[in-house]
């Protein structure tokens, strides 16, 4: 999935995220330590933005607060921010803008109100 730009070059790829908040995608501690870029594509000219728009407690990590039944942080950016499911639910905006402009890098999200980088 990562090299499909080079095999469509007609195409432009987009990628919202939530790096190390994303509960889905950061869910064991396997592979924690790259589980933020698991999402992007290889940089190419077709691929003008791939922004991470996570906020929150980072996923999985140890918060030994056993209010929840768990040592860990099960629900990462969308318990106090934004994870995998806020990604794909707040970012209406910036999509929109992908699809309908031919915006790059962080202007793709100059009508978003959280954090995107």
């Amino acid at each position: 999935m990562r090299r499909s730009p080079q095999y469509n070059s007609a195409v432009k790829f987009y990628t919202l995220h939530a790096g190390f908040r994303d509960q889905v995608h950061c869910s064991t501690l396997i592979g924690f330590s790259s589980c933020d870029s698991g999402a992007l594509f290889n940089n190419r000219s077709n691929v003008p933005a791939q922004l991470n728009v996570g906020a929150g407690s980072i996923a999985s990590t140890i918060d030994l607060d056993f209010d929840d039944f768990s040592p860990l942080n099960l629900l990462g950016g969308d318990a106090d921010g934004v994870g995998h499911f806020g990604t794909k639910i707040n970012t209406g905006a910036i999509l929109y803008k992908m699809l309908s402009s031919n915006c790059s890098g962080t202007a793709c999200a100059n009508q978003y109100s959280g954090p995107a980088q």
